[in-house]
């Protein structure tokens, strides 16, 4: 309908080429109905009908080809000679199954969907490569296959290649050491270290969080501290990640681990602690 006012929340089965569905500044919002679904549209389709004056909501209203499984005036009361449907389900137009991975030591895949959308989660295991097959389904049960590879990588160089960026680690280098910013820009084109605070027996405490590339064989990451920005002080690396001085948090998030590392022995109340992360790239490993 064109109508603005004429909002309604109810459904119409379209049981022809009708035209004129969609003009002007018309909402018609369409969809698709399966194929398990045409025979009951086919039945009411079938049904007598007929044109009535019917009283609703203490009006009297004229309805043209109304449907009847008798062919008499519908009973509003009873609803024995009208059809009902029960329910109508909005439903995914695709599902997605995993149907192989060549090499499950590379990498465990699986798929999460919600009623908007289905994510395929990749969780790496170990440097190489693996085919997988995943299968798309769609309301009428049609398949379609698709192949893909996952690769494992744990080199700069070979990250670059595969994501089609610029072999140029002065450039992009903290995008591949922290991964891609959600909001990427020129001026965030990576993802950040930040300041958190936990909680502790002696208290809250500062600490950093940051992402650390899982794999990689050319990174290495420094914590430093400092409580005057002057003097910096190495507490913790990814070479040698023992440290009884520090309280070491790792969530693994697929290419990354997400690290939340504070100082043990920094006890006292308001006194000022800074860090900071050091990247090297070791571009012969």
């Amino acid at each position: 309908t064109s109508n603005p006012d004429s909002a309604t929340s109810g459904w119409y089965i379209n049981g022809g080429d009708s035209s004129g569905l969609d003009v002007g500044d018309s909402y018609t919002v369409f969809g698709r109905a399966t194929q398990e679904s045409l025979p009951i549209i086919d039945s009411i389709q079938e049904m007598s009908t007929g044109t009535f004056n019917l009283n609703i909501n203490g009006q009297t209203t004229s309805v043209d080809d109304f449907p009847t499984n008798d062919g008499l005036e519908p009973n509003l009361s009873t609803k024995e000679n009208i059809a009902i449907v029960e329910n109508i389900e909005i439903i995914k137009p695709l599902d997605y199954e995993i149907i192989s991975v060549t090499d499950s030591n590379i990498a465990r895949l699986s798929i999460t969907s919600d009623e908007d959308n289905s994510e395929l989660i990749i969780n790496p295991l170990e440097v190489g490569t693996t085919k997988v097959k995943i299968q798309s389904t769609d309301i009428d049960g049609n398949r379609i296959d698709i192949l893909f590879d996952v690769s494992v990588f744990n080199s700069f160089t070979e990250w670059a290649l595969i994501n089609n960026i610029e072999d140029n680690p002065d450039k992009y280098l903290l995008r591949y050491a922290f991964g891609k910013s959600l909001e990427i820009s020129k001026k965030t084109p990576h993802r950040s270290p930040k300041i958190d605070i936990i909680d502790s027996p002696q208290g809250p405490k500062p600490a950093i969080s940051f992402y650390q590339r899982n794999f990689s064989k050319d990174l290495k990451y420094t914590i430093q501290c400092s409580d005057n920005l002057n003097d910096w002080e190495n507490i913790w690396n990814s070479e040698n990640e023992e440290d009884s001085e520090i309280a070491v948090n790792s969530i693994n998030v697929g290419e990354f681990s997400l690290f939340t590392i504070t100082k043990t022995e920094f006890t006292e109340v308001n006194q000022n602690l800074f860090f900071r992360v050091l990247v090297q790239y070791l571009e012969n490993n």
